[in-house]
Formats: structure tokens, sequence, C-alpha cells
């Protein structure tokens, strides 16, 4: 058995720019003391959570084993917290809604009875619209996927024409393969001195399928065990939205997903509608980073899980992506239930606690300018996982840096390899494309531009000479030859304008320049001379 010899960088646990506490530990403890969440890591570590704590705690993630006691729930409800817990493969062992579930029976009773009406229909098309949209914004970030996009987007105009919902599921099954299948052949990179451990499965996204399951979940590949688990976020914060407008997510309004036991099968329609954005998020989060092989573990099953660095830093992304996509999603669910397609509700005191949209209509009188509506794209920017060095895999902490492929040690490293291999490809280059007849120093354009620019020195030369006596080359020999001994091409050919080709025969001694570029050498020597005395340059008096 491998193990990895680089010991894995865990960040101390912490709530969250956007209220997100990700826990993860084998042997968590969870209580309520002195009013304060306290939280035991094992090992003596452990961390206290302030009802006044900034940024506020809104998800409590729990991804390890331990207890907790009756109080805790309690206190998360009463700051307005919801909890989730999962394991790393993404299976959702439980979630608690952020306040108590308004007990609305006749909204349930709606949602039970519409299976296979025109309601259902109406809900199903809107639902699976949303998510081949979605799926369709979400290869944007891929470079020639431009067919496909609009190929998805023509499956938008099947499902209008949709009378049953086997239809509805047999279009949405067909956008659903065009997708995964332009995904496929997109690389999974890791760092370089990890890519001899990383199986070749590994390397690309590869079919949605499971090779152990033979179906979407049990993933068999890195890039499903990251979509696996963001899914399961998002799932999790879908149940939440559901019970937080008085639905119960295990009965299904539209017939989608078939009511079974142990299953939470509303909570599946609606993570429909939201999957577009979870795929944008896990899609950019693989182009724009190199993974580790430990950010990965392959089960004795052949089932690969995140490790818990990773899936805290996922978590942290998808949940706030989620809550923020679902929550009209599950308003406008639960009103369409309530009143039936062009009807009228028979549910009073339906809320918009999650989004806000009750008390934003109340403001209309005394509003100034138009109502603020969230930007899809900002939220997608604001929660991208941090971006990380190609080659070493360090992650970027400062949100600035997003835009690096590289960290300076590595940088550094990647321009000398970089000018050593230019060194060596390029004499060699040249003399292939000679050999071919294709000599560069004999194309037109070439000879066109030798020839303008010795025309120019050559009038250059003409008016120093006019102007100025002959020059002695022995001088030359004797007294700037020693001095630029020292000097780089680089500065030599900076200070005169000449090539640094010529520059390096003049510097050997095998030409004399021209007694006009004389007083410029003479300068570039006498100040390293300086500089290398580390003396300054005497005043003029």
């Amino acid at each position: 058995m491998h193990t990895d010899s680089t010991a894995a960088v865990v960040k101390p646990p912490a709530v969250s720019a956007d209220g997100v506490l990700f826990l993860y530990s084998p042997n968590l403890a969870v209580r309520v003391r002195y009013g304060s969440l306290s939280i035991g890591l094992g090992r003596g570590r452990s961390l206290t959570v302030d009802r006044a704590t900034e940024p506020r705690l809104r998800r409590l993630v729990i991804a390890g084993h331990g207890w907790w006691t009756f109080e805790v729930p309690k206190w998360l409800d009463g700051i307005g917290a919801s909890w989730l817990h999962l394991d790393l493969t993404g299976r959702i062992l439980g979630c608690g809604p952020c306040e108590v579930s308004p007990d609305l029976p006749a909204l349930r009773r709606a949602q039970a009875l519409s299976a296979g009406s025109e309601v259902a229909r109406v809900i199903g098309v809107d639902l699976l619209r949303r998510k081949i949209q979605g799926q369709a914004a979400a290869l944007s970030v891929l470079s020639g996927t431009e067919q496909v996009q609009t190929l998805l987007r023509d499956h938008v105009a099947v499902l209008a024409d949709c009378s049953e919902i086997e239809e509805l599921r047999a279009a949405e099954a067909q956008a659903a393969v065009v997708f995964w299948q332009t995904l496929s052949g997109v690389p999974v990179r890791f760092i370089s001195t990890d890519e001899p451990r990383v199986p070749a499965s590994w390397r690309t996204v590869g079919r949605r399928a499971s090779a152990v399951t033979g179906r979407p979940a049990g993933a068999s590949t890195a890039a499903h065990a990251l979509w696996n688990f963001a899914y399961s976020c998002a799932a999790g914060e879908v149940g939440v939205a559901l019970r937080s407008v008085g639905l119960d997510p295990g009965i299904s309004p539209t017939g989608l997903h078939a009511d079974t036991a142990c299953r939470a099968s509303a909570t599946y329609d609606v993570l429909e509608a939201i999957r577009g954005d979870i795929d944008r998020l896990v899609l950019t989060t693989i182009l724009g980073r190199r993974f580790h092989r430990r950010d990965f573990v392959a089960q004795p099953d052949g089932r690969v899980r995140l490790t818990a660095p990773l899936a805290r830093e996922l978590a942290e992304a998808a949940l706030p992506v989620a809550r923020e996509a679902v929550a009209p999603i599950a308003e406008r669910l639960a009103r369409t239930l309530a009143a039936g397609v062009g009807g009228t509700s028979r549910v009073p005191h339906l809320a918009t606690n999650l989004t806000g949209d009750g008390r934003s209509r109340g403001r209309d009188g005394i509003r100034r300018g138009s109502r603020k509506v969230p930007d899809v794209s900002v939220r997608m920017a604001r929660n991208l996982l941090p971006a990380a060095c190609r080659r070493c895999g360090v992650v970027f902490e400062d949100p600035a840096a997003r835009h690096r492929q590289l960290c300076d040690d590595c940088l550094v490293e990647a321009q000398a390899e970089g000018v050593a291999a230019m060194v060596a490809s390029g004499p060699a280059a040249v003399a292939r494309m000679r050999a071919s007849g294709d000599d560069p120093a004999k194309r037109p354009e070439s000879r066109r531009k030798v020839g303008e620019a010795n025309t120019r020195r050559t009038v250059e030369r003409k008016a120093w000479d006019a102007n100025h006596e002959s020059a002695d080359p022995e001088l030359f020999r004797r007294e700037i030859l020693p001095a630029i001994q020292g000097l780089s091409l680089n500065r030599l050919a900076k200070a005169t304008g000449l090539s640094k080709q010529y520059m390096g025969k003049v510097r050997r001694g095998l030409f004399v320049p021209h007694s006009k570029h004389w007083e410029a050498l003479r300068g570039v020597a006498q100040s390293l001379a300086v500089a290398q005395r580390g003396l300054d340059a005497p005043d003029d008096l």
C-alpha cells in the first residue's frame, strides 16, 4: 500500500465567509456550554462558536463521527442555522431546517395529490427546463462547445411538447447523455510529482456511470467523486428549503422520481433545477486546479471518495451556491402546489423567508430605484474554490490570486526551464528549417528588415563621421574592451541598440563597433564598476 510522503495541510475549523462550518474528526463531541456551541475535535483540540460570531453560522456540516447533545439542534434553531450530516462519499445521513417547519396540512395534501396531474407536468417542465439551461450555461466555460450548448437548448423546446411524465424523463435523459458525453474527455490534472501514482481512469472526467455500481452513485473516478459530493451538499440545502416552506421532502410532486422507501423524492425533483449551478462550480474547479493524489481515497470496493480537506473546500463553496439558487424555486413550488394551475391559493400564510421576497415587495412604495435581483455570475465567482498552483498544488488563500497558475517558487523554476528549453531547441529548430530549404534569414520579409536596418545604421555612421574625427581601433581594444568583459550581452545590446549576437563577437574581440557606440559602452562599464565598489557616482564640481 502506497502512502503519501507529504503530509496534508489541514486548515483549522472555522466558520467560512458564507456561514458554513465543516467539521471532520473521528471523535467529534458537540454540545452547548455557557450559551455557546462547544466542539471537541479530539487530541485536545476544541472550537467554540458564539451566537454573535462573525460571520454568522448558517450551516453546520458534520462529516465525521462522534456525538452531540439534545441542546445542539435547539441552539442552532435559535440562531437560524441548519445542520447537514454526510459522509465523504456524499451520502446524506441526516439534515435539519434552520427553523421549525410550518405545519400546513393542506399544502402537504396538495403535494401528495399533484402527481399525475397537469400541475405535476407544469412543475416538471419548469424544473427540467432550469436544469438543461443551467447545464448549457455550465458548458460555456469549455471552449468549442457552442454547438453542444445549442443542442441542449433545443431540448428545452422539446419539454414543452411533452404531455406525460415519461416523455419528460426521456427528454431529460437525452439531454443528460449529450452533457456528460461532452465532459467525458475533459482532463483532470494532478501535480507532477503525484501523476505516476494516479490511475488512468482518474485523468479524465470519464463516464457518468460508475464502473462499480453501473449508476452515478458510488463514483469510481476522482471527477465524479467531486460531483457526487457537491450534489449531496446541494441536496441537503434543497431538503432544508422544502421543509422551510412547509413541503415534505419525501413526496414527489411531479413523479419524476418515484416515491420509494428511504429516498427524498421531492428533494431530488427540485435538485434537478439547480444542478447546472453545481455543474458549473465543479467544472470550473476541475479546469482551474491541479489536485493531489491524497485528495482522493480509493476504497477496497473500487469506489472513490474525497478526503476531508478537499471535502471542506467543496462544501464551503457548494452550499452557499445551492442555498441561494434553491430559495426562489422552493417558494415558487409551494405557491404552485397551493394554488394549482390558474387557480387561487387554498393555503394561507405562505411565507417567503428563504428569499425575503415578501418583505422586499412591502418596500416597493418607498424604494428608490429598482429591486435588486441576485446575479448568478457574481454568486459563482464568489464561491469558486480557491485556485491552486498547477505544479505543486499549494492553494492560494488570497482571492486576488485566483488568476495565478503557479506559486512564486514554481514560477521561478518554470521560467528557468523555459529558458533552458528555448536555448536547447532554438538552434536545432533553425538548423532543421535551413536543411529543409526554409532559411528564416533568407525570407523576403527578413531580408527587407535587415536591409532597412543596415541602411539606417549606414546613415547614422555617416552623420557621425561628418562631425567627429576618426578613432583608433586600438584605443577601443586597450581601454574599453577589458572593461566590458564582465557585462551581460543583454546590457550591452540595450546600451548600443545592436544585436546580442554582434555584441557577443565584440566582447570576444572579433569585431570593433563603430566609434559612435564607444561612449555608451564606456558609460555602462563605469556604472558597473561603481556598483561593484558600492560607491555613489561622484558629483560634478
